[in-house]
């Protein structure tokens, strides 16, 4: 008895199937790979040229024992911007410890100029400011009366947003505002 395997013809018809799939698979492989290949070495690299916005603002005053006048903002950054300021103002002894304003102190002027716009707290300078140019004086000069003993203290704190890319109909520094508080 023989225990040799004989192909049949049924085997054999199974098996070229195979063989040609496995083949044009192979084939599509060599080609996709060579011409990937060929790609790479005639096309030039391109490297990504993004380079991040740079939003900085250096403020400018000028402060006497008893004023603080030319309150104004320069972009120092690399786009232009819109600035918003607040100020805080508040009253210290002659010990440091920081007291309700005494009733005979004062703070006086300080009225809201060109370009500016005053919303609560908060200033806003609403034309856009170019790359190392200025903003306009936010107030009027800011007068103090203070008695003996005391010291008034007028800080401002001034923040800069990326003036493009909010949208077309951005034209004040509120609205850009707006459109980054809800980005």
């Amino acid at each position: 008895m023989c225990r040799c395997k004989h192909e049949t013809p049924q085997s054999r018809r199974t098996k070229k199937p195979a063989i040609l799939i496995v083949s044009l698979v192979l084939l599509l492989v060599a080609a996709v790979g060579g011409t990937v290949a060929y790609l790479q070495t005639i096309s030039d690299q391109v490297t990504n040229t993004f380079t991040p916005a740079e939003v900085k603002i250096d403020p400018y005053e000028e402060t006497t024992p008893t004023s603080k006048s030319n309150i104004k903002f320069q972009n120092t950054g690399d786009v232009p911007v819109y600035i918003r300021a607040t100020l805080a103002i508040y009253w210290k002894d002659d010990e440091g410890n920081i007291v309700p304003k005494p009733s005979d102190g004062k703070v006086e002027g300080g009225s809201v100029q060109d370009g500016w716009t005053q919303d609560g707290h908060i200033f806003y300078y609403n034309p856009k400011v170019a790359p190392g140019k200025w903003t306009d004086p936010m107030l009027s000069t800011i007068t103090v009366t203070y008695p003996d003993g005391y010291t008034c203290y007028i800080d401002v704190h001034a923040e800069a947003i990326q003036a493009e890319g909010w949208g077309d109909s951005m034209d004040t520094a509120q609205e850009a505002w707006a459109a980054a508080k809800e980005a």
